[in-house]
């Protein structure tokens, strides 16, 4: 995991040596992340805490290129629908707490939807 910097110095992912010293005041870290880290390092629990979990939301899906060639598309949904099965991936997969892919549906964004206008109304609501 990286760090980076938004506009005005704000702090928008958290490395793990971060959450240790202590570097970022508050940062946003996926749910799955934040299980993945508190696994590998009991001590990220221990020295962070949660002030504020969002609502359930789709996973983060894995997209291509709009104008991608639509066979290709086609057969890399394929490839990911099937690793699951496929006995040299399906440890690593365990390692990343991934179990299998699934075709995506675009109602499991709609919380995602509902936060942005929520977000947008605020920022106007400043101007």
């Amino acid at each position: 995991m990286s760090t980076s910097s938004a506009p005005g110095g704000m702090r928008t992912d958290i490395s793990r040596r971060d959450a240790g010293v202590l570097v970022a005041d508050g940062a946003a870290v996926d749910s799955l992340v934040w299980a993945f880290m508190r696994r590998e390092d009991p001590q990220v629990e221990a020295l962070t805490r949660a002030v504020h979990s969002s609502p359930p939301y789709g996973m983060p899906p894995v997209v291509v290129h709009p104008d991608l060639n639509a066979d290709l598309k086609r057969q890399l949904q394929e490839i990911f629908l099937a690793l699951d099965r496929d006995p040299e991936v399906v440890p690593l997969m365990g390692k990343l707490r991934i179990q299998r892919f699934e075709p995506g549906s675009d109602a499991a964004y709609d919380s995602v939807r509902e936060m942005r206008k929520w977000v947008l109304s605020r920022s106007e609501a400043t101007e």
